[in-house]
């Protein structure tokens, strides 16, 4: 049987892994799971939704050339391993950042595997809703990490949309294409597959828990439900909390970096009166030496 791994690729809060998870369970399609080194949110499993791993562990596997890609952002670090597409059957879904697709599209092409290439866009002011609802939810990652992240959002994810190369661009992804852009990408995921039937998309069932019954809570959506409405208030106490906390953190630095001047000051001084003293001592012993004429001609002068 052919591969075919089909890649996810948007700025933050587009939606991409929800279309991701949404693909996988209509069509019964496995993800593979990268690996990282930011830790874990609320609802997530080590091994289902990433394999979470320290960065020493992660600097091992690296040197030992066990990851086909490895990218930093926003101060966490991401990677694919090898094993991972070494082992796919059929057709698998990533979830991945432009830097670390184009790894992975030299690693497809030296080892005959078919990569489809998806993009997933939205508008600038919902995709920073979304990222500010995100950080209200998240008990892990700190002010600073976010604040990046938006910046990250506004000056270099914005400009992804003209700068990927892929095989699939959506503008955007909402409650008007949320049935149809899964339909999409399969369909032409599934065309290149070689001798591999259609599989009829499935609105009811879902992979088995470990009871052994279908639930489609095994698929629990990293962002908000995309069709709510936008409440601009909570939004805007989101912001003011950002930044509040940002400048909360800025304070902290700025008390530490006064407390190391003061200690330096005091370092400082401490030095200059020992100069001091020693250069009088060095004078007293002087005038001892001298005889009592020598001194009175010296108070002369």
């Amino acid at each position: 049987m052919s591969k075919v791994l089909v890649t996810f690729t948007g700025p933050s809060g587009s939606g991409k892994s929800t279309v991701c998870r949404n693909l996988a369970a209509r069509y019964n399609i496995k993800e593979l799971v990268s690996h990282t080194t930011r830790g874990r949110r609320a609802g997530e499993v080590d091994g289902k939704n990433y394999h979470f791993m320290s960065k020493e562990a992660f600097d091992t596997v690296l040197s030992d050339h066990g990851f086909i890609e490895h990218v930093e952002f926003s101060g966490n670090r991401y990677a694919l391993s090898k094993a991972e597409v070494d082992n796919m059957e059929g057709i698998h879904t990533l979830v991945v950042e432009p830097e670390g697709l184009k790894q992975i599209q030299d690693y497809c092409d030296e080892n005959d595997i078919s990569l489809l290439r998806v993009f997933v866009d939205g508008e600038t002011e919902d995709l920073l809703i979304r990222v500010l609802r995100r950080f209200a939810e998240d008990g892990v990652s700190n002010a600073s990490i976010y604040a990046k992240r938006i910046q990250n959002l506004v000056l270099q994810e914005s400009q992804w949309h003209n700068e990927c190369d892929v095989d699939m661009k959506f503008d955007n992804y909402d409650r008007e294409n949320k049935m149809s852009l899964p339909d999409e990408v399969y369909e032409v995921a599934n065309s290149m597959l070689i001798l591999q039937p259609p599989i009829e998309p499935d609105d009811v069932s879902y992979p088995l828990d470990a009871s052994g019954k279908g639930s489609e809570n095994l698929y629990i959506e990293e962002e908000e439900p995309i069709e709510e409405p936008i409440d601009e208030e909570p939004v805007e106490e989101l912001v003011e909390e950002l930044v509040l906390l940002e400048l909360k953190e800025l304070l902290v630095e700025l008390d530490s970096s006064l407390k190391e001047l003061s200690e330096l000051k005091e370092l400082l001084v401490e030095e200059i009166l020992e100069l001091v003293d020693s250069e009088l001592k060095d004078l007293l012993e002087l005038l001892v030496e001298l005889d009592v004429e020598e001194v009175e001609l010296l108070v002369e002068l």
